[in-house]
């Protein structure tokens, strides 16, 4: 079976042929919601996306149906638009899409909004992080059947059991644009030759990543270092110590593992690199740490691959030589099985569990998933692709981003979840790590075993409450 759908598969959603006006609309204004985490590090420069040429406008057909689309505002959801414009084209007219266009932060408010007073939006994105609310409150539609009559085979996709996670083991969404972190690490390569005397390998270890990072910052003296580390709450700060095989969350989600020797391994590693100078201090990553490697003031930079979009283009702006290699192994890669990808995530795609059109609103929503539109995203804006892997290895994403595979091969053995508590209080839980975390790796609190267990049981707190919204 096809892991997407053809166009004779899409004629069964009515969407084949030209002709439908695709219409604009503005998302309401509402109440700013709390920052939500974002999926990628942000780019130097983002590149501005030029909006697709106006067209005529044509008549619906006689008893057109429209779809109210919410897509994410500004250059980030132009493959969105782009693309629920030609499933709007493709429809002969039966079709009519109206988007939505809505700030990141704002997005979970407006659809909660939405939800409570029964206009929700017929199909919308969403984020690994705040989704999870959302679908075990009944909003997504269970697309199982019409998965199975498009004939998409989801072995070809990443990230598919969170989707089924909130929502009984029923499929509730699609994923868009994909990830791990830590996932990779970019390097200068003349600064980290001189100073390590070689360039790291896909298979390079921790042990051999401290002692590149401390070489490259010893090189340089006082105001250069060699790495990074994420030091906080949330998913960033959870993945990061994954390759110690610890982390901020159990899997279930009902449990806070600070405290767990494995974690305090990555801890303590992030406060004895900070003692030798190796990675930055908050004060010293003030600029950030992408543009800290783009000035040339950081040897090598581990994120994830939507980091790709922002080190590509600014490492050629800035005449650096760039190598890019998978993050390094740490003791979670000796484990049975092996485990190397943590915190994944999948920007999330669904149709409103209430809508009028389930099998249109489907059909939206895997077209703005599919292979077709994940490919031009990431030719178009240099964003990294889709849950589809298949994507990953298209010979003109190789060509642009040749580490892209790679990921992929990880991102096929990853087993661990997303960083989420199981009564979906992200934002609380993530918030409390970042306010007392960074406070103990950076020296502001003494190191003490009571203070980290204090950390851990206020992170339970969050975890024990009930789910909001229920």
């Amino acid at each position: 079976m096809s892991s997407t759908m053809t166009r004779r598969a899409l004629l069964r959603w009515g969407a084949v042929g030209a002709g439908a006006m695709v219409l604009a609309a503005c998302a309401p204004k509402q109440a700013p919601a709390e920052p939500a985490p974002k999926e990628e590090a942000p780019a130097a420069k983002e590149p501005t996306v030029a909006p697709a040429a106006k067209e005529e406008a044509k008549p619906a057909a006689a008893g057109a149906i429209t779809l109210r689309f919410m897509t994410r505002q500004g250059d980030a959801g132009v493959h969105m638009r782009e693309f629920g414009k030609r499933y709007a084209d493709e429809s002969e007219g039966k079709i009519v899409v109206e988007f939505e266009e809505a700030p990141w932060d704002e997005t979970p408010k407006i659809l909660e909004t939405q939800l409570i007073s029964g206009t929700m939006v017929d199909a919308t994105w969403g984020d690994t992080a705040w989704w999870p609310n959302m679908a075990r409150r009944g909003a997504y539609l269970d697309i199982e059947e019409y998965v199975a009559e498009a004939g998409m085979n989801l072995d070809d996709w990443f990230n598919v059991a969170w989707f089924r996670r909130w929502t009984d083991g029923k499929l509730s969404g699609l994923g868009g644009a994909a990830g791990f972190h830590p996932g990779i690490t970019f390097y200068n390569k003349e600064w980290v030759v001189e100073a390590w005397g070689k360039e790291p390998t896909d298979d390079w270890t921790l042990e051999d990543f401290t002692e590149c990072i401390n070489a490259c910052a010893k090189l340089k003296g006082e105001g250069y270092f060699g790495g990074n580390a994420d030091v906080g709450g949330g998913h960033g700060g959870d993945g990061w110590l994954g390759p110690f095989n610890g982390g901020l969350l159990s899997q279930d989600g009902t449990q806070a593992i600070f405290a767990e020797p494995e974690a305090q391994d990555g801890i303590k590693w992030q406060i004895e690199q900070l003692a030798s100078k190796a990675i930055p201090t908050r004060e010293d990553q003030a600029e950030g740490l992408m543009q800290m490697f783009l000035n040339q003031k950081l040897a090598t930079y581990t994120s994830n691959p939507g980091a790709s979009q922002g080190m590509s283009k600014g490492a050629e702006e800035n005449n650096i030589d760039m190598g890019v290699v998978l993050s390094p192994k740490g003791p979670s890669a000796s484990l049975n099985p092996p485990q190397r990808g943590f915190c994944p995530y999948a920007n999330t795609f669904g149709a409103y569990s209430k809508t009028k059109y389930p099998r249109e609103a489907f059909g939206l929503i895997a077209r703005v998933t599919s292979e077709e539109c994940m490919k031009w995203l990431c030719l178009t804006t240099g964003k990294q692709p889709g849950a589809l892997l298949t994507t990953w290895y298209d010979s003109e994403v190789v060509e642009k981003f040749p580490w892209f595979p790679k990921c992929a091969d990880v991102m096929k053995t990853i087993t661990d979840a997303f960083a989420c508590p199981a009564n979906t209080r992200y934002n609380e839980w993530r918030d409390v790590g970042n306010n007392e975390i960074p406070a103990i790796v950076y020296g502001d609190v003494e190191y003490t075993d009571a203070n980290v267990q204090a950390v851990n049981d206020h992170m339970q707190e969050v975890l024990d409450l009930p789910m909001p919204g229920a």
